[in-house]
């Protein structure tokens, strides 16, 4: 079986690399394509990553799509149910969680699976491996977009209590702010890197900063960060919100919580913290991918035997 994974290439999408290992362990080829590519390729499954997709499948082919978040901003709704509205019926749908399933409300009979975010296990393998000499104090990782509201983090580490603590802010289209906070020197952007170098990267800084606005959809979704930060085993240092106390009641791990005007972004406190692991055995890639039924639902349509 052939499976094509459709994705714009605007952002990083961690998914793509997990099931291409999960399914090419199970003997299936995998290929990743931009959406104006797929009607040329050879194929038994089309699996996208919405978007939109407007093209009926070929005869013989599988169409899955994967909603991995709502749209954010005030334009978020619109551009949701055009996504819906304009978008071909598949044959399976994956929804992050229920959070994102019930944006969309569907109201067909399309089956569908939920598939949460994962880690690579090899990740703590090498966390554990490590010989630790950190470079820095804090890491940042993940989207800068405006509506993340990071200007707030940022803006604490040019106060005289933190200006000699070292944030590293790794991400990509940061040339605004690395400009905006030039004057600051403990203000590092690097990036973006290749996934697998990111273990490497984080485990240069003492404690990991998971700054997620309390709003949504921000605090309804998964904080692959946070995942991250974890498996690599970094103190987690995160504003305090609906997903992550979530995870805490039910993964167990001791996080410091910032407090809304950061008041206690204290490097003192944060030092002198009781930090604990959360456990983080039911996240790996080939758990999540499993729990979402879609391995079932191929092997009972068994596309590529069907033509």
């Amino acid at each position: 079986m052939t499976i094509t994974f459709v994705h714009s290439h605007r952002a990083f999408v961690p998914e793509v690399q997990a099931y291409s290992r999960f399914f090419g362990s199970l003997g299936h080829e995998c290929r990743l394509v931009r959406p104006r590519e797929i009607e040329g390729s050879l194929t038994d499954v089309e699996w996208h990553f919405i978007g939109r997709d407007q093209h009926k499948a070929k005869k013989g082919r599988i169409k899955i799509h994967e909603y991995l978040t709502r749209s954010v901003g005030t334009v978020g709704p619109l551009k949701d149910y055009a996504k819906k509205l304009f978008s071909v019926k598949p044959d399976y749908r994956i929804f992050l969680n229920d959070y994102v399933k019930q944006n969309f409300s569907f109201r067909d009979e399309v089956p569908f699976g939920f598939r949460d975010m994962g880690i690579d296990p090899l990740w703590q393998q090498q966390a554990r491996d490590a010989i630790k000499v950190p470079d820095y104090d804090f890491v940042y990782v993940g989207d800068l977009g405006k509506a993340r509201e990071l200007e707030k983090l940022f803006d604490a580490f040019t106060q005289p209590s933190l200006q000699n603590r070292s944030l590293l802010v790794v991400g990509r289209d940061y040339s605004a702010l690395q400009q905006k906070y030039s004057r600051f020197p403990n203000l590092i952007f690097q990036g973006p890197f290749d996934h697998e170098a990111m273990p490497a990267v984080l485990q240069k800084a003492r404690y990991g900063i998971n700054f997620i606005p309390d709003k949504a959809p921000f605090n309804q979704q998964t904080s692959t960060k946070f995942l991250e930060y974890a498996a690599c085993g970094l103190p987690i240092v995160t504003t305090r919100y609906n997903w992550v106390k979530n995870f805490q009641k039910e993964y167990a791990g001791n996080y410091f919580y910032l407090d809304h005007d950061l008041s206690n972004l204290d490097w003192d406190m944060i030092q002198n913290f009781p930090f604990s692991a959360p456990d983080l055995t039911q996240w790996t890639w080939e758990n999540q991918i499993r729990s979402s039924g879609v391995v079932e639902f191929l092997d009972q349509v068994q596309p590529g035997k069907r033509k």
